[in-house]
């Protein structure tokens, strides 16, 4: 199963950008350097297995 958080960051200026992690270690560490102290996050959790996935969305 492959997954993966999609991440939309929204800084102070009301800019946003949008990027993909993997849930490994990495990823996370990768997620954690990407992200400002002011911003305001929403997440959406992708898994995929073969021709079917899953998704889930959250926003902090």
């Amino acid at each position: 199963v492959e997954k993966s958080l999609e991440v939309i960051r929204i800084n102070s200026e009301g800019s946003y950008e949008r990027q993909q992690f993997s849930t490994t270690e990495n990823g996370i560490s990768n997620l954690l350097n990407w992200l400002n102290p002011n911003d305001v996050v929403g997440l959406v959790f992708l898994a995929r297995k073969e021709n079917q996935s899953l998704r889930s969305t959250a926003r902090w």
